[in-house]
C-alpha cells in the first residue's frame, strides 16, 4: 500500500517526531494534504509549540482550499502564527477580503518576493494598477526563476487595467517591451490594442492567441479537451468583443453564443458573454435577453468583476427592465447605482420619455445639470438630444454651447453651425466659429498644441465662402496655409477665394498642379461647394 510507511518505532511503540515529519514531508510531495493535516496534528499533540508543524498544518488547510478553517486556526494560536503573514494574507485574498490582505502584507517590514507577488495581485484586484505595476516591475527585474512567463503575463494584465483606468499614466514604453511568445502575452497585448481603439489589430492578435493556446495546451498530455475549451473561451469572448466594436455584430453574437453553448465553468466569462449579447440585442429579442440576464446575478460573481464591468452589467439590466416596462423593479435597481453618476437620472428620464412625459424628462435633466454642473456631461447631451427630437433647435444649441469643455472642438462647432443655419441664424453660427478659432489661436500662442486649429480654419473658410464672404475666407485661408503650407487643396481654395474679389492677386499664385492635381481640385471644389 503506498500510504504505508515501514519505519522504526520509539520504545513506547509510537513514531518519533522525526519520523512523523518524514511522513508529513512524503504526504506533501504526493499532494495528499488531508493526511498531511492529520500528521501535523499528531506532531502538535506531542509538541504543541512546534512552529514548523503548525505552519504545515495551516498550509495543508490552504492547499485544500479551506481558507476559513485556516484563518480560524491561526487566529486561535496568535503566538504560533505571528510570522505567518503570507498565509493569513493569502486566505483573506482567496476569501475576497482584499483590504485586509493588503493591510497584512503592507505591515510586513521586510517583504520577500512571495509577499510582493501576492501584494501585486491584491492591488490588481483592488484596481490600484499603478502600485501593482511598480511591484511587478521590481519583481521582473530581480527574479530569476521558472515563473517568469506567468509574472510577465500578470504584469501585462496590470498594464491593461492601467490603460483602461487612466490612459494618461499608462506606461507605453514598458508595454512595448513585453514579449508576445506565449498565448497569455498575446492575449494581454491584444487587450491593450482594444483599449487604444485598434480593434482590427486586436482581433488579429486574439486569433493568433487562440491558435497558440490550442497548440501549446495540446502538447501537454495531462490537459483534457474540456480544459482547452475553457481556456479558449476567454480568448474567444475577447475576440467577439473586438468584432462587436468594429460593428461586426452578427459574427460577434455567434462567437458569444458558441462560448455559452459549451457551458463554461468560469461564471465571470459566462456573465461577460451574456451581457454583451444583451447589448447587441438592445430592444429586440427581449425573451433571449431576459434569459441571458440570469448569468449577471449568480452568487459569487461580484468579486470576479471590475468596477466598470459591474457598472455595465447593472446598466444593461436596467435597460432590459425599461424595455420590458418593469418599472417597479427598474426603480429598485436604479437605487443601487452611484448617485454621483448621471446614469440614475438618465434612466428615470428615459422612462418618462418613453411614457411621452417629455417635459418631466426635460425637468429631470435640467435639475441634474443645475445640481452637478461639473459632472453632468451625459445629462446635458441627452437634454440637447431631447430638445432636437422636439424640434427645439435653439434650446438644443443653448445647451450645447454651455458645455465649456467641448464647445470649441471641431465636432461640436460643426454641429452648432449646422443647427444655427437650419433656423437661419447665420450670424450666430459665425460667432461660434469666430470664438472657436480665437480659442485655439490663443492655445497655440501659449503652448503650441492647437491641433484642432487647421480643421477649424477649414470649417470657417468653407462657411465664409458659402455665405459670400470671399475676402474674409481668403484671410482665413492665408492662416490655414501657414498651418499646411504644402496642401494643394488649401492653395486651390485660396486662389478661388481671391478670384472672386481680386483676380490679380489670384494670378500671383503659381499653378503648381498638373492635370492630376487639377482633377483632384475640381473634386475638392465640389465637396466644399466652391
Amino acid at each position: 500500500c503506498p500510504d504505508t510507511y515501514c519505519v522504526n518505532m520509539a520504545a513506547d511503540g509510537q513514531l518519533t517526531i522525526e519520523q512523523l515529519f518524514s511522513q508529513l514531508q512524503a504526504f506533501g510531495r504526493k499532494g495528499d494534504f488531508a493526511k498531511g493535516f492529520k500528521i501535523a496534528s499528531q506532531i502538535l499533540k506531542r509538541s504543541p509549540n512546534d512552529r514548523v508543524a503548525f505552519q504545515c498544518k495551516v498550509v495543508c488547510l490552504v492547499q485544500q482550499s479551506k481558507f476559513k478553517e485556516a484563518l480560524h486556526l491561526m487566529n486561535g494560536h496568535v503566538t504560533l502564527s505571528e510570522e505567518l503573514h503570507l498565509e493569513k494574507a493569502y486566505c483573506h485574498y482567496r476569501l475576497n477580503n482584499l483590504l485586509e490582505a493588503k493591510r497584512i502584507l503592507e505591515s510586513v517590514h521586510s517583504r520577500t518576493p512571495s509577499h510582493n507577488e501576492l501584494l501585486g495581485q491584491v492591488l490588481y484586484r483592488l484596481e490600484e494598477y499603478s502600485s501593482s505595476l511598480a511591484l511587478y516591475t521590481d519583481l521582473m527585474r530581480h527574479s530569476q526563476d521558472e515563473y517568469g512567463d506567468e509574472r510577465e503575463a500578470n504584469m501585462a494584465a496590470v498594464l491593461v487595467g492601467q490603460l483602461s483606468q487612466s490612459p494618461d499614466t499608462w506606461d507605453e514604453q514598458l508595454a512595448s517591451q513585453l514579449r508576445t511568445d506565449t498565448y497569455e502575452l498575446f492575449y494581454n497585448n491584444a487587450c491593450m490594442l482594444l483599449h487604444k481603439g485598434q480593434a482590427a489589430a486586436a482581433e488579429a492578435m486574439l486569433k493568433k492567441a487562440e491558435d497558440l493556446c490550442r497548440q501549446s495546451l495540446q502538447e501537454d498530455p495531462d490537459v483534457l479537451e474540456e480544459d482547452i475549451e475553457d481556456e479558449l473561451g476567454i480568448i474567444r469572448v475577447q475576440r467577439a468583443y473586438a468584432l462587436q466594436v468594429q460593428g461586426k455584430v452578427d459574427a460577434a453574437g455567434k462567437l458569444y453564443a458558441h462560448v455559452l453553448k459549451l457551458k463554461p465553468d468560469d461564471i465571470s466569462l459566462a456573465a461577460v458573454a451574456s451581457n454583451n449579447i444583451i447589448s447587441i440585442n438592445k430592444d429586440r429579442d427581449l425573451f433571449d435577453s431576459a434569459k441571458k440576464a440570469k448569468a449577471l446575478v449568480v452568487d459569487g460573481l461580484d468579486h470576479k468583476l471590475t468596477k466598470l464591468q459591474k457598472q455595465c452589467m447593472l446598466l444593461n439590466r436596467c435597460l432590459l427592465l425599461l424595455y420590458t416596462n418593469q418599472i417597479d423593479q427598474l426603480r429598485g435597481l436604479i437605487g443601487k447605482m452611484k448617485p454621483s453618476s448621471d446614469l440614475p437620472c438618465l434612466l428615470h428620464a428615459a422612462q418618462k420619455y418613453r411614457d411621452r412625459r417629455i417635459q418631466d424628462a426635460i425637468r429631470l435633466l435640467q435639475d441634474r445639470v443645475v445640481q452637478h454642473p461639473d459632472s453632468s456631461l451625459t445629462a446635458q447631451l441627452t437634454l440637447a438630444q431631447i430638445h432636437l427630437s422636439q424640434g427645439h433647435i435653439e434650446e438644443a444649441c443653448g445647451v450645447l454651447q454651455s458645455l465649456s469643455t467641448l464647445q470649441h472642438f471641431p465636432g461640436m462647432v460643426s454641429s452648432l453651425t449646422a443647427l444655427y443655419q437650419r433656423v437661419d441664424r447665420t450670424a450666430k453660427a459665425k460667432e461660434v466659429l469666430d470664438a472657436a478659432v480665437a480659442v485655439w489661436r490663443q492655445r497655440k500662442v501659449q503652448d503650441e498644441s492647437a491641433k484642432c486649429l487647421p480643421e477649424l480654419l477649414q470649417q470657417y473658410a468653407s462657411f465664409l465662402m458659402r455665405h459670400c464672404s470671399p475676402e474674409e475666407a481668403a484671410s482665413v485661408l492665408e492662416d490655414l496655409r501657414q498651418e499646411k503650407p504644402s496642401d494643394i487643396y488649401v492653395l486651390a481654395q485660396l486662389i478661388n477665394a481671391y478670384s472672386q474679389f481680386d483676380a490679380r492677386r489670384a494670378e500671383q499664385y503659381p499653378l503648381l498642379y498638373s492635370s492630376f492635381y487639377f482633377s483632384q481640385i475640381v473634386c475638392q471644389f465640389l465637396s466644399y461647394g466652391l
